[in-house]
């Protein structure tokens, strides 16, 4: 199944910081490719969770504007 999920990129001086739109937690990367790249590992285990512990996936909404002064990205992954 494909789910697509939104996040926050927010480029500072040392890193690109990463915050789900509707999920909880943050990631951090040392660029916007690694970032992207982290988001999506992170993506991925957080809904084979929820999958395999048969709880409700976080999040699913699109259209978030930005909370942090980043950009918003769709993020898709098969699971």
């Amino acid at each position: 199944m494909l789910y697509i999920r939104e996040f926050e990129y927010v480029e500072t001086c040392f890193a690109v910081e990463v915050y789900p739109c509707d999920m909880s937690g943050s990631l951090q990367a040392d660029s916007f490719h690694k970032a992207v790249e982290a988001t999506v590992e992170w993506l991925e285990g957080r809904i084979s969770y929820a999958l395999a512990n048969k709880v409700q996936v976080e999040g699913g909404t699109l259209g978030h504007t930005p909370a942090h002064n980043g950009k918003v990205v769709a993020v898709a992954v098969r699971v």
